[in-house]
């Protein structure tokens, strides 16, 4: 098992060719100048590149492509600064294009280097800029992380850590580099020891006397820019490496450049100047060689080092082996003669860790698993305690959360809150009082006198009520019908009359329920001297789904009596859906109000307390049909309601006209 851990400042140049789609002719000799532009923040708000300016290099790359043999073109060269602006470097670039510059180099800024780029693409112009991507994390830390893995049992060979940097000037240090500036609270014996488990990837230098006159060069040139100063005395050298990566831009550009030519294409179509970046080798200016592959990704030379004792000190980095380019593009790990890579702490181990541990990462290929380091037997224990114990505290309360509540409800089932002492009920008068001027039909005048003597008027603890009287002898109260009143207590909607309580000591067995002033709504409905608008039939036909859906929603599931006579509304003019649940306190149906029951409930046995969402939904279109035609259901058939439900008993095809 491995693991990689970027514990140096890691620098990494990224060549970005942004191009857009055209074709030119023209194409120049070696005699013609090719005319490119430097963009560069020499005014830069980047401390790196105002202190340590590499600028240099471009000249510098613009000089050896000029008088190598190798390209059959010249670069005519200008430069610009963008003074870390993105408005300045845009209006330098525009102003460049009107001139015809060929390509652009730079602008060296990622704060605005994709607005260029996108810009450059539209005018088919090839752009080169290095993006420099450092990684935060100072070479101090190292030692510090090295000790902690020792103390975990982690550097005894089963674990390799791989530091890298794209910096080749540390490829001739010692490891005192590691842990310059360590602080006292790391043991440097401990992080040596530790080190032994540690490889380093750098890359690998062919040609250092090529890199040391290229650095000469570049500081030589530092004011050679016109009218821009430079500092070359804070110039130190191991920042050069970032000059490097500009002078590999244009080279790299200018290799693509002399292709594209040789391909008969113009030097300014830009989608060419992309394609023959692809695949092409060639040695960067600071001694490595780099393999630009068909994706476009930059692979090069890199040398191993391992930590290795000496016999003068406790021990220094060593180049054990290096990663060679193939001709495939990959590369190849050739260890130097006489040169062994130490993988343990103790450096005993010579042969590095398998991919998988013998019994696996969790111990699932072995039956009786010897712990290792990273599964130390004490620490096990104790997870495996925390975790019961959680999982015990978590039941636990899960249990008296469960108890609880169900305590809880079961003394709210036996304290009968819903319970009322009839001698705390006001009566008052009769209602029904409407009824008997809505019309001359006999069967309204049988209903409203049979409603007088059912529902009466009273006041409960000075709340205004509609007592409805339940013609039973007695009202068992079984579970199940303390279960549904303490439902129909708990149900509260603005469509739904409230329920104040119920008696259930006879003869003086009634229901409480809120009283609604402005009767029911088959009483609206019947009375002439009432206007019925499309407005208020609309909203009184949304009252009543409103109030059905709540009902469908909750523990009663169904109404399975609704009529419009069950539909009440108060002084607002809000209908409200009354006589919903307590199904063992109804009494057998009169047939009347069987008009608005489904036909598939009505041919079942004791259908008064049956019902059904679906049945609900079919006396909720009786009432529409009600509210549109202001008559009873049924009234066409010209039948008394025995005559009506007999013959609805007996049709199967039977439809309401509308």
């Amino acid at each position: 098992m491995a693991a990689k851990w970027p514990l140096n400042w890691s620098v990494l140049a990224c060549f970005l060719l942004n191009t857009c789609l055209a074709q030119l002719n023209n194409h120049p000799t070696k005699t013609n100048a090719v005319s490119i532009v430097l963009l560069y923040p020499f005014t830069s708000c980047d401390q790196l590149i105002t202190e340590f300016p590499f600028a240099s290099a471009f000249l510098v790359a613009v000089e050896t492509i000029n008088s190598s043999r190798e390209f059959n073109f010249s670069l005519s060269v200008q430069w610009n600064d963008t003074r870390c602006s993105e408005l300045v470097g845009i209006a330098t670039m525009s102003e460049q294009w009107k001139r015809g510059v060929k390509a652009f180099i730079g602008p060296g800024n990622q704060s605005y280097c994709a607005t260029s780029a996108r810009i450059a693409a539209s005018w088919n112009i090839p752009m080169i800029s290095y993006v420099i991507i450092i990684l935060a994390t100072n070479p101090e830390y190292a030692p510090a992380f090295m000790v902690s893995a020792s103390k975990q049992g982690m550097t005894n060979g089963d674990y390799v850590y791989i530091v890298s940097t794209l910096s080749e000037i540390y490829l001739g240090q010692a490891v005192d580099y590691w842990w310059a500036g360590i602080s006292g609270a790391v043991n440097q014996t401990e992080a040596k020891k530790a080190w032994n488990s540690v490889l380093t990837l750098v890359p690998s230098p062919h040609n250092v006397t090529k890199y040391k006159k290229f650095q000469k060069r570049v500081v030589a040139k530092l004011n050679d820019f016109h009218g821009v100063r430079t500092r070359t005395s804070q110039t130190p050298e191991n920042t050069l490496h970032y000059a490097a990566y500009l002078y590999d831009a244009v080279y790299l550009y200018a290799l693509a450049l002399n292709k594209t030519i040789s391909n008969g294409q113009h030097p300014r179509n830009g989608v060419a100047v992309v394609d023959n970046t692809k695949d092409i080798y060639f040695e960067s200016v600071t001694g490595f060689h780099v393999h630009v592959d068909v994706n476009g990704d930059a692979v090069f030379n890199m040398v191993l080092l391992d930590f290795l004792k000496t016999t003068s000190r406790v021990g220094e980095m060593k180049a054990v082996g290096e990663f060679k380019l193939v001709k495939s593009g990959n590369q190849t790990l050739e260890l130097f003669p006489d040169m062994n890579i130490s993988w343990s702490e103790d450096g005993q181990q010579t042969s590095p860790p398998v991919d998988t541990p013998p019994c696996g990462f969790n111990f699932e290929l072995c039956s009786t698993a010897s712990p290792g380091p990273t599964m130390r037997p004490d620490k096990n224990v104790h997870i495996v305690v925390a975790v019961v114990i959680s999982i015990l505290i978590v039941a636990c309360c899960a249990l008296v959360i469960f108890f609880g509540r169900k305590y809880s409800f079961e003394k709210e089932l036996a304290n009968q809150i819903w319970k009322v002492n009839y001698g705390d009920i006001v009566r008052r008068s009769t209602m029904g009082i409407g009824l008997s001027r809505l019309s001359n039909m006999s069967e309204l005048n049988t209903i409203g006198r049979r409603q007088s003597s059912d529902i009466t008027l009273g006041t409960y603890k000075g709340n205004p009520v509609v007592i409805k009287r339940v013609e039973k002898d007695n009202i068992d109260l079984t579970r199940a019908v303390l279960l549904e009143l303490k439902q129909i207590r708990d149900v509260h909607h603005v469509n739904l009359t409230k329920f104040f309580g119920a008696c259930v000591d006879a003869p003086n067995i009634c229901i409480l329920t809120e009283f609604c002033s402005r009767g029911s709504l088959q009483e609206i409905i019947l009375n002439e001297e009432i206007k019925l608008d499309i407005i208020f039939i609309h909203s009184f036909m949304l009252d009543i789904a409103m109030g059905m859906e709540h009902i469908h929603s909750v523990d009663i599931k169904f109404h399975g009596h609704l009529t419009s006579s069950n539909c009440v509304v108060d002084s607002r003019w809000v209908l409200k859906i009354t006589d919903h649940g307590l199904r063992e306190f109804k009494s057998a149906n009169d047939l009347l109000k069987l008009l608005w029951t489904a036909p598939e409930i009505l041919r079942q046995r004791n259908n008064q307390y049956n019902g059904s969402p679906k049945g609900d939904v079919y006396s909720f279109g009786i009432i529409v049909h009600e509210l549109e035609t202001r008559g009873l259901p049924f009234s066409e058939c010209r039948l008394d309601p025995e005559g009506q439900f007999s013959f609805f008993n007996r049709s199967r095809n039977f439809k309401v006209e509308i």
